[in-house]
Formats: structure tokens, sequence, C-alpha cells
């Protein structure tokens, strides 16, 4: 039986974790490849000089990956994403019934 590789940990900034969530919601045009895009950045609630340097760091990191003028977030970015969010979901205090 094969086990599966933990995930690793990851540190990004509130910025960081922002694109990375809107790309697991959906794919974005890659900043780098058009002029048109800051718009579409900002009516998602992204900065288009802070992508620039977010996308180089995620990419590295192999969370997001540039595919036809398209970023996409992989495979391993939405897993740290969705542990993120279980995480989170964990620390939150529990509500007391009436």
């Amino acid at each position: 039986m094969h086990l599966p590789a933990p995930l690793p940990h990851v540190d990004l900034t509130d910025a960081q974790w922002r694109l990375l969530a809107q790309l697991v919601a959906a794919s974005l045009h890659d900043p780098g490849a058009s002029t048109d895009d800051e718009e579409v950045a900002a009516a998602r609630g992204l900065d288009l000089e802070q992508m620039y340097t977010d996308v180089s760091l995620l990419s590295w990191l192999k969370l997001i990956e540039r595919r036809d003028d398209q970023l996409m977030v992989t495979d391993l970015g939405t897993a740290v994403h969705f542990r993120r969010l279980y995480e989170s979901s964990e620390l939150r205090p529990a509500v007391q019934p009436l």
C-alpha cells in the first residue's frame, strides 16, 4: 500500500493566500502576458503589481503554473489551500448552544 506524502507547511502572505484562493475558484490571465488585466485583477480583489511578485514565488513553490497565458492552480496548490481552510476552521471556537 502506498502512503501519500504529507503536505508541506507553507508560509504565505495574505496577498499570496488571496491569489491562491482566487486561482482555486477560477484561472486568471497571466499578468505578464497582457496589459488589460488590471481591471480583472481589481474586480477579484487583487493588486496587479503585487501579483507580479506573488506569481513568481507561487510558481517556484509549484502551487500555481502558467499555461497558455493563463495562471492556474496545481493539484498541490489546491491541496494546500484546502488544508489551510480546514485548519482555520478547527481553530474557531465552538459555539455553545443556549
